[in-house]
């Protein structure tokens, strides 16, 4: 589960990227995010992965409070998360099927 409780993220230009956000999302729940440009979709995705840290407010993954996590545990959690970048690095002689069996095979989970 996935819960944030009045998230805020303000980037070190001083950018206010999320303002207070609160939501659940439960386990095994589908989520779309969706908004126009500049919302801040890919701010709340980095601020669930610790990309980009909140600022302030709580965010807990499966009842585990994520401020002050180790940098040397960050890598551990991430994987335990399946992202998708924008500017993913797929393969072109690959049909996306094949480029999801290679990351999954690439990064384990094929087990």
């Amino acid at each position: 589960m996935i819960e944030l409780r009045y998230v805020s993220l303000h980037y070190p230009n001083g950018a206010l990227a999320l303002d207070r956000v609160s939501t659940t999302i439960k386990a095994g729940q589908l989520v779309l995010v969706t908004g126009p440009r500049g919302s801040g979709k890919t701010s709340f995705l980095n601020a669930i992965s610790l990309i980009s840290p909140p600022t302030s407010g709580s965010l807990m993954i499966n009842g585990k409070q994520m401020a002050g996590l180790p940098k040397t545990k960050i890598p551990y959690y991430r994987q335990s998360l399946g992202l998708v970048f924008q500017d993913n690095k797929l393969l072109d002689t690959l049909t996306v099927l094949e480029n999801l069996v290679f990351l999954l095979e690439t990064f384990g989970f094929d087990r």
